[in-house]
């Protein structure tokens, strides 16, 4: 980190940035990239593995807000945070923002754009050799795909409906059965 704060700021004396006149700014030695003090589990899962980090003598460590917020958005939505909202979620002093930050971000279209699009790139919807698929098919089911993470639907009945177990509405109950996966388009 130090060396990439010397070539920092040899590269804006280089640029005409800081003039070569001007003083040199401290390195700061604090690490920018971790929080200070040790999360503390609040969910049973959170327990259980901070149980186990125990028992293997892991001290687990909170990444700082500025690196929490960039990874957040990147992972949830596929995107860096604009300035604003980043300045927003630092400055923010509530000792719940980073599961408010998330279910913000669950909540906005970028979510199931990005994740239909991950989905599909798992699941290889698409319209060309090898899978076959007619332009619209594969227009159609990344739709469904999209459409199921934007209304929350449960990854249960999510893969059930992708592998082809879902039982069909149009009979009656009595007469339903499992449809086979082999006869799924796009299998």
């Amino acid at each position: 980190m130090k060396t990439y704060s010397v070539l920092l700021l040899i590269c804006c004396v280089a640029a005409g940035a800081l003039p070569a006149s001007q003083p040199v700014p401290a390195i700061a030695t604090t690490n920018i990239y971790e929080a200070v003090g040790y999360p503390t589990p609040e969910s049973k899962i959170d327990k259980l593995i901070g149980k186990q980090l125990s028992k293997l003598g892991v001290k687990p460590v909170l990444c700082s807000d500025s690196v929490f917020v960039r990874r957040a958005y990147l992972d949830v939505i596929g995107t860096i945070p604009t300035a604003s909202e980043t300045r927003a979620f630092i400055g923010d002093q509530d000792k719940n923002k980073r599961v408010a930050l998330v279910n913000r971000l669950l909540e906005r279209l970028e979510y199931a754009d990005y994740w239909a699009m991950k989905w599909s790139d798992i699941l290889r919807v698409k319209a060309e050799f090898p899978v076959n698929l007619w332009p619209n098919a594969a227009q159609a089911y990344h739709h469904w795909i999209k459409v199921s993470l934007r209304d929350n639907k449960p990854y249960d009945q999510f893969v059930r409906e992708i592998s082809g177990w879902v039982r069909s509405t149009s009979i009656a109950p009595s007469k339903t059965r499992p449809r086979k996966a082999s006869l799924l388009p796009w299998r």
